[in-house]
């Protein structure tokens, strides 16, 4: 019967799995598709950064619909099978992207909290100059080199992702890239509890002024 034909049932292979690739890639693009959109959206990228994470999701893009068309275009099981093995490893990009984006991007939030806190500590010496306060200065001192480990230690996460390519399967680049993801989440915590410290310490200067009587509108709005 035809239904049992040999070569039926290899049509019907290679028609399954041409499906099933089409399927899995068009999912694919979609979600990167959207990564795009993501990243154009963050307020707390460089420009350059993402210019450089765009051409990245572009190329995998682009490479996910060369796959596709030879997919459709393959004449054998054997490559077939082999087309269709290549859509996980080609698609781990997504599993990298996304931690470097989050890591850097909070990178980029401890530097904008550094430089408000660095105007807010000009502000502070103003009035400590007038009225001086051994307790808020010493506060002071302290604010500032919290903020000071703060911006080394989101430069330094922001530096070990920065440079991180997809593994595409090999082992070694993997674990290469969770070992620099873990560790620069760690230095973003370590940047974010510095930034907690130097609030309190700003916050603690700022009662110690208007308990004096001598905090401006400026300061007392800082601590809201």
């Amino acid at each position: 019967p035809a239904a049992h034909d040999p070569q039926d049932r290899v049509d019907n292979r290679m028609t399954q799995g041409a499906d099933r690739g089409d399927t899995e890639i068009s999912a694919r693009l979609d979600s990167l598709t959207k990564l795009q959109t993501r990243i154009q959206g963050m307020k707390n990228l460089s420009d350059s950064q993402k210019a450089s994470f765009s051409a990245t999701v572009q190329t995998q893009i682009s490479d996910m619909n060369t796959l596709l068309a030879k997919i459709k275009a393959d004449t054998s099981t054997t490559t077939l099978k082999a087309d269709l093995q290549t859509i996980a490893p080609d698609y781990r990009i997504y599993m990298l992207i996304h931690p470097q984006l989050s890591i850097l991007s909070a990178s980029d939030r401890i530097n904008t909290v550094v430089a408000s806190m660095q105007t807010l500590g000009t502000k502070f010496d103003a009035r400590l100059a007038a009225h001086a306060d051994a307790g808020a200065s010493a506060k002071l001192a302290d604010m500032r080199a919290k903020i000071a480990d703060a911006t080394v230690q989101a430069q330094a996460a922001a530096t070990l992702v920065a440079g991180l390519t997809p593994d595409q399967g090999n082992q070694t680049v993997m674990q290469s890239n969770n070992a620099a993801l873990v560790s620069a989440r760690a230095k973003i915590k370590l940047g974010s509890d510095d930034l907690k410290a130097a609030y309190a310490d700003a916050r603690s200067i700022a009662a110690t002024l208007r308990a004096s009587g001598k905090a401006s509108a400026t300061t007392s709005a800082s601590t809201n």
